[in-house]
């Protein structure tokens, strides 16, 4: 799986940057890392299901 990872993953993640869906306020810094805060998770995922199913 890990060959589609570019593909699949890694284009949805930029486009989803670079068309707006999501930016830098739909973020969060932890001590561990980083995180998608639920509103900019739900757009992500609605633009990947529609990038999957096109």
């Amino acid at each position: 799986m890990e060959e589609f990872r570019p593909i699949v993953a890694d284009s949805t993640v930029i486009s989803a940057i670079n068309n707006g869906v999501i930016g830098p306020s739909d973020f969060t810094s932890h001590s561990t890392g980083v995180a998608l805060r639920p509103p900019g998770r739900r757009r992500f995922l609605l633009a990947y299901e529609g990038w999957t199913n096109s």
